[in-house]
């Protein structure tokens, strides 16, 4: 970005050690809006945008792809922009936080981002309730719709995170609703998307899976 966009001071999302959700998401939407706003200034496509990411930042690049209509984490300036994306490239990520927790199948940064470390190592049933809506409403699963952004998925079944039923899930809610979504699944995969895809199958997927010409 700071190559792309000379004099903007590019700065990452709130940490999630430290800030909890949904301030990362309302951060990069955020940041769509402001690069939609000054589209001209910098020579950029407001109707070709793509977003990819790896692990957290996998699932808020799938947040991003949530259906515009959803106001609920734009906040700040330039809230006249769009702030969803027009593809996703999701790798191994949470799709459905609540049904992580749910399932006792969490990781400690997820715990912390919800506020809900005093909860890890007990039963789904004893974290409060308001922590399972803030999961759920944090979850890109909880927004598949028809209008949801394209999106695919990149999951490795020796994952020792996330398990592919992530992947799954938002990707078979996804193609109910009739939204283009993939769904790729490495056999030797783990947390690591050199072992997902090599970078010239990814490179080339990537473009045909936009289809910009």
């Amino acid at each position: 970005l700071k190559t792309r966009l000379p004099g903007v001071d590019v700065h990452p999302h709130r940490s999630a050690k430290k800030y909890r959700f949904p301030s990362q998401i309302e951060d990069v939407k955020a940041a769509v809006r402001f690069l939609r706003a000054h589209a001209g200034e910098y020579g950029l496509d407001k109707s070709r945008f793509a977003a990819m990411g790896f692990s957290s930042g996998g699932h808020i690049a799938s947040m991003l792809g949530i259906p515009d209509r959803v106001k609920t984490f734009d906040v700040g300036e330039n809230l006249g922009e769009s702030s969803q994306v027009q593809a996703v490239f999701n790798f191994f990520s949470t799709t459905s936080i609540d049904f992580m927790l749910k399932h006792n199948k969490c990781v400690d940064p997820i715990y912390n981002v919800l506020g809900a470390m005093a909860y890890k190592d007990k039963p789904a049933d004893q974290i409060p309730l308001e922590i399972m809506e803030l999961a759920k409403r944090c979850s890109p699963l909880t927004y598949a719709a028809s209008d949801f952004a394209p999106i695919i998925n990149f999951y490795g079944v020796k994952d020792p995170a996330i398990p592919p039923s992530q992947g799954c899930l938002l990707h078979e809610q996804l193609l109910l609703k009739g939204v283009k979504s993939r769904l790729i699944i490495a056999n030797e995969g783990v947390h690591d998307a050199n072992s997902v895809i090599s970078p010239q199958e990814l490179g080339k997927l990537v473009w045909e899976f936009l289809d910009w010409k």
